[in-house]
């Protein structure tokens, strides 16, 4: 397995993540709106303030801020909202990580139709503590969103299929669902 660029790839990430705050004055003022949107009690403002806060969109990033009006929007029964909770309690971003609570708020997601909730919760049922039914249904949303073109889904497929492979053919479609996540990801390669 070829590491090589993996330290200029680390360092691209990392100046991402590092990169300053975008205090122009479009941005400032789309935040102002958000701002007053949220405080007004409208759900969707108050996800897209969120993200504002934590990508530093129009202000200086604050992550607890961005979550505090996730969790209010989420709460208010907005989808997406309840969806990136989800994720973001699943994955400890910006919080320990809480399975409980992001499969909670997944499920809730996921019930109003959003495909990244649904994934999540996928996602809640991979490890060995799951039930033979609870991974069934787990593999039958990863397949019917990769089905429906949600590429995150296809390297998840091919995984969880290779891991459970039991013969060639198994490993073959694996493989099959590995090689359909790289076409998209680098259509050139």
């Amino acid at each position: 397995f070829d590491m090589s660029g993996q330290d200029a790839m680390r360092a691209k990430v990392q100046a991402v993540v590092n990169r300053p705050a975008d205090l122009s004055p479009a941005k400032v003022a789309a935040f102002d709106k958000a701002r007053l949107a949220a405080q007004a009690g409208d759900s969707a403002a108050q996800l897209e303030l969120a993200q504002m806060l934590h990508e530093g969109e129009g202000t200086p990033r604050d992550l607890d801020a961005g979550l505090a009006w996730m969790r209010k929007s989420a709460e208010g029964g907005y989808a997406p909202a309840q969806a990136f909770l989800g994720v973001a309690y699943t994955l400890g971003q910006g919080m320990p990580v809480d399975r409980k609570l992001g499969e909670y708020w997944s499920r809730k997601g996921a019930a109003q139709g959003v495909e990244l909730a649904n994934f999540t919760l996928a996602q809640h049922f991979e490890n060995i503590h799951s039930s033979p039914e609870e991974q069934a249904h787990a593999l039958h949303w990863l397949k019917f969103y990769a089905e429906n073109g949600f590429v995150p889904a296809y390297n998840e497929i091919g995984y969880r299929l290779m891991m459970t492979a039991k013969d060639d053919a198994q490993r073959k479609e694996a493989f099959g669902w590995y090689m359909k996540a790289a076409k998209v990801l680098d259509p050139s390669g």
